[in-house]
This record gives structure tokens, C-alpha cells and sequence, in this order.
């Protein structure tokens, strides 16, 4: 990635940056998060994607009170019937990218005012390959998209933000394939860099939360994976972590372990913050 180019981004409605979230909605989201009693992994996770949609929606309001479309936003479930899907729900079910305006006007329903997109879901199998194979083709082809008003390759790269229990079940022993799709993912791009991947990897196991290392902080087999796809912070990012109390630098990624609330959706707003 160029940062320097990067740094030169323009994101306006001309020019609108887009926000992949895939979900992990596999048979294991159905357990309980963290050692937590009270609380599953899938609440967990929906509750934190929807909280952070509606911030990206604040982020694009002007200073005359109008909501701009600054972002392009997608919801990748994986898990039902072993298949990748989008994850909108109500009027916006079957769209795979959906402008932060668009979103507003149909939200599924509100919980103590605060929109909600998608709901907690757990199925069966954890089709992770699959899942990045779908963002490479939609990525690419957002990408590609130019009309009359728009050309994507002058928008900010996609950000893809993976929050998952960590556990591929159709990836071979090595992971050989789940690192050549991330790799071919990010070797994707705009004018202004490649797309970035970021990891959040909950598990049902008490810990303490482990956020943006820049050291594999070698927990299991499944957070090393997910440490080793994560891209670095870009300097803005690092910027608005360390404004927040983190103790990071410009080698940290973007990846994050056990993340409680306020940490998971700071993971997702730093994450979801371009250039």
C-alpha cells in the first residue's frame, strides 16, 4: 500500500469508500462469549456491527445535518446451508452493497433508537474460503465500477473486517487456500492503495482482550491464522487508536482477540476509519 497516495484520498459522495463486514454465523456463534454466562458470541458480534453501521452513518452527516453517502456498506454472513449470503435483512435482504444512506432509510427495527440491520445467527459449518472468495469478486467488481458520476479506482480501497470464532471448515490443514484468496484480496486495489483485511477473533474461552499487536501474541492455531491475514493500521488509523488509550504503533494490525464491547466496537469504528 502507498501510504502516501493514501493520504491523498478524497471520500465524499462522489468518491465513497466501502465497508465489508463478514460475519462468522457459524454453529459455534451459538455459544457463550468469553467466559461470559449472560451473553452468546452472536449477540456479541450483531449487536457490535449494528452499533458500528450507525457511527459510520454519524460520521457522514454534514455540517448542515445531512446524511451524505461518504460509505458503501456490505454484510457477508457465512455459515447457513455451508453457503456465503448477504446478511441484510427486511427491504434491503438479498443486497450485497448498500450506500450508508440507503441504510438509514431501512433499517430492519430499532432498540433504544439505535437502527438494527442484522440479527444474531448461528447455523452450521464455518465456510471461511468461500467467504473471501465472495469479497474478492465483489471488491473487485466495486473496484472496476466507473459511470458517468463515479469512478471507484479514485475512492479510497475497500476495508474488509472479519469477525469470526477463528475456525475455517473448508480450508485445507495448512491454510493454503485461505492465504491465497486474502493474499490475491489485498494484492486488489484502487489508485490510492490495496484493500486492507482486518480480524476480530472472539472465542468462548475467559480472557483478557489482546488489541492491534504488531507480535502474534500466539494463543491457538486459529488467532495465529487470523493475526497473519490481518494487515497493519494505516497511520490514521494508529492515530485515532492511540487518541482512544491504545497503547500501538505503526506496526500494530488490525487484528483483536476476546474483544469486549467497548473494545470490539472501537476495533470496528478504528477499522471502518479510512485513510
Amino acid at each position: 500500500m502507498n501510504e502516501f497516495d493514501l493520504s491523498k484520498v478524497q471520500i465524499n459522495s462522489s468518491n465513497p469508500c466501502l465497508i465489508v463486514f463478514m460475519v462468522d454465523q457459524s454453529g459455534s456463534m451459538d455459544l457463550n462469549y468469553g467466559g461470559n454466562n449472560t451473553i452468546r458470541k452472536k449477540d456479541h458480534l450483531a449487536n457490535s456491527i449494528n452499533q458500528t453501521i450507525y457511527e459510520i452513518g454519524l460520521r457522514s452527516i454534514s455540517g448542515g445535518g445531512d446524511l451524505k453517502n461518504r460509505f458503501e456498506v456490505a454484510v457477508i454472513g457465512y455459515g447457513r446451508d455451508n453457503d456465503v449470503y448477504s446478511a441484510f435483512e427486511g427491504n434491503l435482504s438479498g443486497r450485497w452493497v448498500v450506500s450508508i444512506k440507503e441504510l438509514f432509510d431501512n433499517p430492519v427495527s430499532y432498540i433504544d433508537d439505535i437502527p438494527i440491520w442484522i440479527s444474531p445467527n448461528a447455523y452450521t459449518a464455518t465456510p471461511m474460503v468461500k467467504a473471501f472468495q465472495n469479497v474478492h469478486a465483489l471488491t473487485q467488481d466495486w473496484i472496476n465500477f466507473k459511470n458517468a458520476n463515479v469512478n471507484h479506482l479514485n475512492c479510497h480501497p475497500p476495508i474488509i473486517i472479519n469477525v469470526t470464532d477463528g475456525e475455517p471448515t473448508d480450508s485445507d490443514p495448512n491454510f493454503r487456500d485461505l492465504f491465497e484468496i486474502t493474499d490475491e484480496i489485498k494484492n486488489l486495489g484502487t489508485n490510492f492503495g490495496n484493500n486492507l483485511i482486518f480480524n476480530c477473533h472472539i472465542s468462548e474461552i475467559a480472557s483478557d482482550p489482546i488489541v492491534f499487536p504488531s507480535n502474534d501474541p500466539k494463543l491457538d492455531l486459529y488467532s495465529s491464522v487470523m493475526f497473519d491475514l490481518s494487515c497493519s493500521l494505516t497511520p490514521k488509523m494508529v492515530d485515532i487508536a492511540v487518541a482512544r488509550g491504545y497503547n500501538i504503533n505503526n506496526k500494530s494490525k488490525g487484528f483483536i482477540y476476546n474483544a469486549g464491547t467497548r473494545e470490539l466496537v472501537d476495533f470496528l469504528n478504528i477499522g471502518s476509519s479510512p485513510a
